[in-house]
């Protein structure tokens, strides 16, 4: 039987209590919705990955700097036997391309000076603790690894729009707007797009139990909700992350007054719902710094 160090690690401030998956005896977040467990035991990195999928997961993916970062020097303080780990990267398909091991591409990596080898015997992607670099490795070395599991995220009922043809869901607990858009992705949707006054207002009604209305806490951003809304160009233009068209001039009604402001530093959407203290200023579009945490979000889908 494996030995594994299973450790418990709540970063995300949760409005439920929710829990990572109960698979194991214990288990590590980094974000909601992701779970990692820590093997000690070292194997070859198919028997990772095969272990990773009885347990309903696969081996740890990496998609972006913070993850690695923080990750690598999580294992390195805390289990510091680690000196290499396995993650869930390969090139079985073509030795110059490497991707994930369900076969999507990469979305980050952190490969040593000089790349990955490409030879027949180094296929598979480890992590180097101390340096937090990734490197090739020989598939049959045995190596601690690092599973990742589908965290159970608490969240409400698909409610219906007929008169948008879409569907929304709320979410309920602070988080970036970055991780909440990567939620609302696998529940195979985007976070909510807004294309009227309407649909602003069936969007403030879902969310309105979820704020804290009467409350001076209602003036802070954190309590209020993630959009769709993005730019990469200092307010230049705005695009909606299900691709749907941002219209200038309806969308221009939408933004509170001054809004959007802060070119360069506040590059993601929300929207007010609530506001105890500047009830003016509520069901209107804002701009904020994308990671920074808000209380709640909204994802969207055809129904």
């Amino acid at each position: 039987m494996f030995n594994f160090v299973l450790l418990l690690l709540c970063l995300v401030t949760f409005a439920t209590a929710s829990k990572c998956l109960d698979r194991s005896a214990g288990s590590y977040e980094f974000q909601p919705s992701k779970c990692y467990i820590l093997g000690s035991t070292k194997l070859n990195w198919n028997d990772a990955e095969n272990f990773c999928k009885s347990l309903g997961g696969h081996l740890g993916y990496v998609e972006d700097y913070d993850e690695n970062r923080f990750f690598s020097t999580y294992v390195n303080q805390v289990l510091q036997t680690y000196t290499e780990y396995w993650i869930g990267s390969n090139n079985f398909v073509h030795s110059s391309t490497w991707t994930y091991s369900d076969g999507n591409p990469l979305k980050f990596s952190y490969w040593k000076y000089g790349g990955p080898e490409i030879t027949n015997n180094s296929k598979c992607a480890s992590v180097i603790s101390e340096s937090r670099h990734w490197q090739s490795s020989n598939c049959l070395e045995k190596k601690e690894f690092v599973c990742e599991v589908e965290r159970i995220i608490p969240s409400n009922a698909w409610i219906p729009n007929p008169d948008t043809g879409h569907q929304y869901k709320v979410f309920n607990f602070s988080t970036t707007w970055k991780i909440a858009e990567r939620i609302c992705n696998r529940e195979s949707s985007h976070l909510i797009s807004i294309h009227s006054k309407q649909e602003m207002l069936f969007a403030t009604r879902l969310i309105k139990p979820y704020t804290l209305k009467g409350s001076n806490d209602s003036c802070k951003y954190r309590f209020q909700t993630w959009i769709g809304l993005l730019t990469f160009n200092d307010n230049k233009t705005w695009i909606w992350t299900d691709n749907s068209a941002y219209n200038n001039t309806i969308h221009k009604e939408l933004w509170a007054l001054s809004e959007p402001d802060n070119p360069g530093m506040q590059d993601c959407g929300n929207i007010w719902t609530e506001n105890a203290c500047f009830p003016w200023v509520q069901n209107k579009f804002y701009n904020h710094d994308c990671k920074l945490t808000m209380n709640n979000f909204i994802c969207k889908k055809p129904i």
